[in-house]
Protein backbone atom coordinates (compact mmCIF):
# COMPACT_ATOMS: atom_id res chain seq x y z
CA UNK A 1 0.00 0.00 0.00
CA UNK A 2 1.30 3.42 -0.90
CA UNK A 3 -0.22 6.80 -0.14
CA UNK A 4 1.51 9.84 -1.64
CA UNK A 5 0.38 13.37 -1.01
CA UNK A 6 1.42 16.83 -0.01
CA UNK A 7 0.81 18.71 3.20
CA UNK A 8 -2.40 19.95 1.50
CA UNK A 9 -3.67 16.34 1.68
CA UNK A 10 -3.17 15.81 5.43
CA UNK A 11 -6.89 15.68 6.25
CA UNK A 12 -7.47 13.06 3.55
CA UNK A 13 -4.40 11.07 4.58
CA UNK A 14 -5.54 11.05 8.22
CA UNK A 15 -8.98 9.83 7.15
CA UNK A 16 -7.52 7.02 5.05
CA UNK A 17 -5.09 5.95 7.77
CA UNK A 18 -7.92 5.82 10.31
CA UNK A 19 -9.78 3.12 8.36
CA UNK A 20 -6.86 0.90 7.34
CA UNK A 21 -6.79 -2.61 8.80
CA UNK A 22 -4.30 -3.21 11.59
CA UNK A 23 -2.40 -5.86 9.60
CA UNK A 24 -1.75 -3.77 6.48
CA UNK A 25 1.78 -2.81 5.54
CA UNK A 26 3.02 0.02 3.38
CA UNK A 27 4.24 3.58 3.19
CA UNK A 28 2.87 7.09 3.38
CA UNK A 29 4.98 9.77 1.70
CA UNK A 30 4.09 13.41 2.34
CA UNK A 31 5.73 16.18 0.32
CA UNK A 32 6.56 19.12 2.55
CA UNK A 33 7.91 22.58 1.86
CA UNK A 34 11.36 23.58 3.10
CA UNK A 35 11.23 24.16 6.85
CA UNK A 36 7.78 22.62 7.17
CA UNK A 37 7.39 19.96 9.88
CA UNK A 38 5.16 16.99 9.22
CA UNK A 39 2.64 16.57 12.05
CA UNK A 40 2.29 13.17 13.67
CA UNK A 41 0.00 10.88 11.67
CA UNK A 42 -1.39 7.82 13.43
CA UNK A 43 -0.85 4.75 11.26
CA UNK A 44 -1.01 0.98 11.64
CA UNK A 45 2.15 -0.58 13.09
CA UNK A 46 3.52 -1.77 9.74
CA UNK A 47 2.89 1.49 7.89
CA UNK A 48 5.69 4.03 7.82
CA UNK A 49 5.01 7.73 7.44
CA UNK A 50 7.77 9.86 5.97
CA UNK A 51 8.14 13.51 5.03
CA UNK A 52 9.88 14.07 1.71
CA UNK A 53 10.96 17.29 0.04
CA UNK A 54 8.40 18.95 -2.20
CA UNK A 55 8.92 17.82 -5.79
CA UNK A 56 10.58 14.50 -4.93
CA UNK A 57 7.50 12.26 -4.86
CA UNK A 58 7.92 11.22 -8.50
CA UNK A 59 11.35 9.75 -7.79
CA UNK A 60 10.10 8.10 -4.61
CA UNK A 61 7.23 6.56 -6.57
CA UNK A 62 9.66 5.22 -9.18
CA UNK A 63 11.65 3.48 -6.47
CA UNK A 64 8.54 2.11 -4.78
CA UNK A 65 7.24 0.65 -8.05
CA UNK A 66 10.60 -1.05 -8.70
CA UNK A 67 10.60 -2.60 -5.23
CA UNK A 68 6.96 -3.49 -4.63
CA UNK A 69 5.26 -4.15 -7.95
CA UNK A 70 6.20 -7.52 -9.37
CA UNK A 71 6.65 -8.01 -13.09
CA UNK A 72 4.16 -10.86 -12.89
CA UNK A 73 1.13 -9.85 -10.81
CA UNK A 74 -0.04 -12.28 -8.14
CA UNK A 75 -3.83 -12.53 -7.99
CA UNK A 76 -3.58 -13.37 -4.27
CA UNK A 77 -1.93 -10.03 -3.50
CA UNK A 78 -3.77 -6.71 -3.38
CA UNK A 79 -1.83 -3.52 -4.00
CA UNK A 80 -3.34 -0.15 -3.20
CA UNK A 81 -1.99 3.18 -4.40
CA UNK A 82 -3.35 6.66 -3.78
CA UNK A 83 -1.73 9.79 -5.18
CA UNK A 84 -2.92 13.18 -3.96
CA UNK A 85 -4.11 15.82 -6.40
CA UNK A 86 -1.25 18.21 -5.65
CA UNK A 87 1.52 15.60 -5.50
CA UNK A 88 4.38 15.78 -7.99
CA UNK A 89 3.98 12.00 -8.47
CA UNK A 90 0.67 12.07 -10.40
CA UNK A 91 2.21 12.09 -13.86
CA UNK A 92 4.78 9.45 -12.89
CA UNK A 93 1.98 7.22 -11.59
CA UNK A 94 0.28 7.39 -14.95
CA UNK A 95 3.59 6.68 -16.71
CA UNK A 96 3.84 3.46 -14.68
CA UNK A 97 0.29 2.47 -15.61
CA UNK A 98 -0.89 2.81 -12.03
CA UNK A 99 -4.21 4.16 -13.19
CA UNK A 100 -5.46 0.56 -13.16
CA UNK A 101 -4.44 0.25 -9.50
CA UNK A 102 -5.67 3.71 -8.61
CA UNK A 103 -8.62 4.48 -10.90
CA UNK A 104 -8.91 8.02 -9.56
CA UNK A 105 -5.68 8.98 -11.31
Amino acid sequence: MLLVGSSDDLLTLRSMLAVLPADIYGQVLVETAPGETLPLLDAPARVTVQAIAHGTAAGALDLWVQEWLPHEPDARRDVGVWIGATSSARETALDHGLGALAPSL
